[in-house]
């Protein structure tokens, strides 16, 4: 192969997990620029303002953060980072806007860091091309389930969720190269337990899924690397005691007693582990029957079919024992979150977390599907009958699937909106109802409704009703008396 072969061949397999990325992550980092701030920013920047008048600025954190630990909720990491940054109140909408692209880059760039550790010192394989291509279909499959406007474009659940679960995949991810890659080095077990530490700090979903992994690690090196089983034991204590200064703060029982009170208070552990199952699967069902998922998962079974490196198979590894494995760490995942509700009631940021751990983990589920069919079955499947499998799978899913067209997918749906400019639009609506608060000396304002619609960025949910709380935050940012839709309210001037 001479040097313009090899360029072609090299540019040729660029282009695959680029072409991944472009119909999944692109589009929803191309919105993440106009991001606009929600009702809880507006929150935020007013207490805070309050507070910095008494404290000082870091007192005004601290205090804050703390109260937060002790009324609502113990996500110490995700609190430090709200309130010490405090984005709308010191950089307005411009700094809205760069820190949810700066979390959807962090997102990805830590995504990738992971699946590049499991793939070199799980799966074995070292070049980039296969590593691309992994993370170019876990992006593929996590951005065409479902919209994750929280996770990307609500300030206050980023802090919460989002920036967590990337400093929880940077902490897995050392730990996989610290005790499966038999690499020990002090800066893989500082980055385990910084990130994993900062990792926990996030909602109750976030350190229950880094536990897990933790576990699990720990239980491989026991039977698989004894020499590494005591630095495994000690990580695995330090993140678990990160996850309980989280589970354990005392805002979480004074929350749960309000959420739960209608449905007489306290804890109900049999109960919550029935909602926690309930959840996974209901979800499992709905990303193989309602989504593209078991489309792609089939395609990529085939593509890989002859180009994983084989391992020895136990009870464990196979794949019914990391089929189970999986549902059980999903179950444990939703296990805090349905015991704080009650119910089985999830936000679209609980849906994204539980929809990640799940993509990850089915696909190690391939992993294990295929190198059983090898080792065990010993199916060989030629280059030529792959091909014929593929055209008739894609052919049969794209023909038979009717409740989500293929060309109506959260990432086709993000650039179709992008195209026709109602994101951008959108934005700049909202912006002028901002810039006009602002500057209007009107003390009680009517708006009128917006003109324009699209369900990628998030909005307020401002009402005709000036007493809703959304309502009454917002005219206290602005120092209202009253802001309210109406129908008779004349258009804004830009």
């Amino acid at each position: 192969m001479n040097k313009y072969n090899k360029l072609i061949y090299k540019t040729g397999r660029l282009f695959i997990p680029v072409l991944l990325l472009l119909f999944s992550a692109i589009p929803f980092l191309a919105a993440a620029f106009y991001t606009l701030p929600g009702i809880d920013d507006f929150s935020n920047a007013i207490i805070f303002e309050e507070l910095i008048g008494q404290k000082g600025y870091w007192g005004a954190v601290f205090q804050e953060a703390n109260n937060i630990y002790f009324t609502w909720q113990g996500t110490y990491s995700g609190n430090l980072i709200l309130y010490s940054l405090n984005v709308l109140y010191n950089w307005g909408i411009v700094g809205i806007r760069v820190f949810s692209v700066f979390n959807l880059l962090l997102f990805l760039g830590s995504l990738l860091l992971l699946i590049r550790m499991i793939m070199v010192y799980i799966v074995r394989v070292k070049t980039w091309f296969p590593v691309s291509v992994v993370y170019g279909v876990i992006c593929f499959c996590f951005f065409g389930l479902r919209i994750h406007s929280d996770f990307f474009y609500f300030h206050t659940a980023a802090c919460m969720y989002t920036i967590p679960i990337s400093f929880g995949a940077l902490s897995i991810g050392f730990a996989v190269k610290e005790i499966v890659g038999n690499e020990k080095s002090i800066f893989n077990k500082v980055c385990c337990i910084i990130f994993g530490l900062l990792g926990c700090g996030g909602s109750l979903q976030i350190p229950a899924a880094i536990c897990f992994v933790y576990l699990l690690l720990l239980v491989w090196s026991f039977f698989y690397r004894k020499d590494f089983f005591k630095e495994a034991l000690i990580l695995f204590l330090v993140i678990l005691a990160g996850a309980l200064l989280n589970a354990l703060a005392p805002g979480n029982f004074v929350r749960q007693e309000r959420m739960v009170l209608m449905r007489g208070g306290g804890f109900h552990v049999f109960r919550s582990l029935k909602y926690a199952i309930y959840m996974t699967i209901t979800e499992i069902y709905y990303l193989l029957k309602d989504t593209y998922f078991l489309f792609i998962f089939w395609i990529s079974f085939l593509c890989f079919y002859n180009r994983i490196p084989k391992y020895k198979i136990n009870p464990f590894n196979g794949p019914v024992g990391v089929l189970v494995t999986v549902i059980v760490g999903a179950v444990i995942t939703n296990f805090p979150l349905a015991m704080g509700h009650g119910s089985t009631y999830m936000e679209n940021r609980n849906y994204s977390t539980l929809d990640l751990f799940l993509v990850l983990g089915l696909f190690f589920f391939l992993y294990a599907l295929v190198n059983y069919l090898n080792c065990k079955v010993k199916i060989e499947i030629g280059k030529k009958e792959i091909l014929v499998f593929i055209m008739c799978i894609s052919i049969g899913f794209i023909s038979c699937q009717d409740r989500m067209e293929f060309f109506s997918t959260p990432s086709f749906l993000c650039l179709e909106q992008l195209e026709e400019k109602r994101i951008q639009q959108s934005a700049e609506e909202w912006v002028n109802v901002f810039e006009y608060l602002e500057k209007s000396d009107e003390k009680e304002i009517a708006l009128p409704y917006p003109t324009y619609n699209q369900n990628i960025l998030l909005t307020m949910n401002l009402t005709d009703n000036p007493e809703d709380w959304v309502n009454r935050d917002l005219a206290e940012y602005y120092k209202k008396t009253a802001i309210f839709y109406s129908d008779t309210a004349e258009a804004l001037e830009k």
